[in-house]
């Protein structure tokens, strides 16, 4: 996690990057200055202690729903986007990359019963039809 003030003084390639990261064959662990743990498991069996120890869980898979920390899993990243996560002193500011309502083709938004759209109706844009003209299609396709 690179903090906001340190914004390019660290690159992804930077070595610094990695220290105090353990990774084992069913996920990673990084200890951040002040001790707190970001758990990232790749297996299902990791859930159980990243729940437990980690101040913050990051996977590409859905935390169970007993997972008693904070967790940024497949539902959060289909509902906002990527997120970009800044450690604070009280816990984790996060911004996302879709607000809440955002339509996306793969993750169409809820309608919000009695709510404006959260989105400007100019920014969304309507399916187009890609089929080339015939003049445009070569003998061999």
């Amino acid at each position: 996690m690179i903090p906001k003030s340190g914004y390019g003084k660290i690159t992804p390639k930077d070595a610094s990057v990695g220290d105090g990261v353990t990774c084992d064959e069913i996920g990673c662990v990084a200890r951040l200055a002040g001790g707190a743990i970001v758990a990232l498991p790749f297996a299902a069996e990791a859930f159980e202690e990243d729940c437990r120890q980690a101040a913050l869980v990051v996977s590409q898979r859905t935390a169970p729903p007993s997972c008693g920390t904070r967790a940024i899993d497949r539902t959060v990243w289909q509902r906002t986007g990527a997120s970009a996560l800044y450690r604070t002193a009280t816990g984790w500011e996060t911004v996302v990359a879709y607000p809440s309502g955002y339509d996306r083709p793969w993750a169409r938004a809820k309608p919000l019963a009695d709510a404006a759209p959260s989105v400007p109706t100019t920014a969304r844009t309507t399916s187009r039809d890609a089929t080339p003209r015939t003049e445009d299609l070569a003998p061999e396709d």
